[in-house]
This record gives structure tokens, sequence and C-alpha cells, in this order.
């Protein structure tokens, strides 16, 4: 089943269309609860623990080593997004500037 069909539904996630950084936070810990996007029982993936720690530590280091705001120095909002193979795209192009943080030390 594509995830979007999943995650716009009103009966698992209030108010799917409004972000909600926190939506997958439960008592202070990560938990997807519903959403098996690795499969589940017998036909889980083998790599379901690597890959979800290959893309946590992925965008840990860009968040760790990178400053980003929007290019035209208004508040972060967010775009139009057309649907997708298990993800939605944004329909324009997002603009953005990125500095590297400055080392401490």
């Amino acid at each position: 089943m594509p995830h979007e069909l999943h995650q716009q539904d009103p009966a698992v996630f209030p108010n799917p269309k409004s972000f909600q950084a926190d939506r997958f936070i439960v008592n202070g810990k990560a938990a997807i609860g519903t959403m098996r996007s690795f499969g589940g029982g017998v036909s889980a993936c083998k790599g379901k623990t690597f890959a979800e720690k290959e893309c946590l530590a992925t965008v840990a280091s860009i968040i760790m080593a990178w400053n980003m705001e929007p290019a035209d120095g208004k508040a972060w909002k967010i775009p139009a997004a057309r649907r997708a193979t298990a993800v939605e795209c944004p329909v324009g192009d997002i603009r953005v500037k990125i500095w590297r943080h400055k080392l401490r030390g």
C-alpha cells in the first residue's frame, strides 16, 4: 500500500494535512506505530534496522554540520506537493541558504 494513503488517513493520524513534527513521538520515544515501511512478520526486511539507522545517521550528520534557512529570508513553509511512490515531492523548487556550522574548540 502506498504510504501516503495511510499517512493521509484521519482515522490513523488526526489532522493529517497539518505539519506536526512530534507526530511519531510517543512517551518521549520515536514510535512509528501502525506504519510498516519495511514489511512485518516473517516478510520483514532483514536489513530493516540497518536501513533505519543509516537514514537517521545521514540526517543527523547533515543537521549537525550545516545550517539552513529559506533563501528569501522569510519563515519556513511547507511547499505544495505531488504524490509519488511512497513519498510526496515538492511541486516546485525549494530554495535555501546553506552554510557549514562553525566549529568550536
